[in-house]
């Protein structure tokens, strides 16, 4: 009777200071600021200001949050391939970010409600969509039809689509460098 006693006070006194352990990491965790991922590089949703702070619609969504769960936030600058890879490894607690929800996605995080409805599948310059007749009515199958060179930003719809039509794509990282080569296009002949 003794060790079952023993046993049981055991199992009690274990179950105890787990669930104080978890108590107390719960606290030090609401004192940590929220790390939430996001790149900088899409104004106006992310961007920074003149001193490199960071700035935009996503931005204010962030510390938003942290203000509703009584929390400070630090914004993490992550390249939009790595988003998904920075809250798989637990660098960052959270994602904010003008992503498709996507099925391989989905198997790996959990989306909230979309906050908005959109989708751009290509930028032209001037010349080009004035030579083809480019229109916002245009389909994107006869958008694709035309004979044209195209870059996209790694990870992202700008890449896949013109993929799915046989187009090869020059994937870049930042879209910068994708905006100056449409500006610098040479004209179509």
């Amino acid at each position: 009777m003794k060790k079952i006693i023993t046993v049981f006070l055991t199992v009690i006194f274990a179950t105890l200071l787990v669930t104080g352990c978890s108590s107390s990491d719960k606290r030090v965790a609401a004192t940590q600021p929220l790390k939430v991922a996001m790149d900088l590089k899409y104004p106006p949703f992310t961007g920074t200001d003149e001193n490199g702070n960071p700035e935009g619609l996503e931005v204010d969504m962030a510390y938003a949050l942290g203000e509703y769960l009584g929390r400070d936030v630090e914004i993490v600058n992550t390249d939009f391939p790595m988003l998904i890879t920075a809250l798989d490894t637990g660098a960052v607690d959270i994602v904010i970010s003008e992503m498709s929800v996507k099925e391989e996605r989905k198997e790996k995080v959990d989306f909230s409600k979309p906050y908005m409805y959109d989708r751009t599948l290509a930028l032209v310059n001037r010349s080009f969509a004035e030579k083809n007749k480019i229109t916002d009515s245009m389909s994107e199958k006869e958008f694709f039809a035309l004979d044209a060179r195209y870059i996209g930003l790694t990870g992202t719809i700008s890449v896949t689509v013109p993929q799915s039509y046989g187009h090869p794509v020059e994937e870049i990282t930042e879209i910068a460098s994708g905006l100056m080569e449409i500006n610098n296009a040479p004209p179509m002949s």
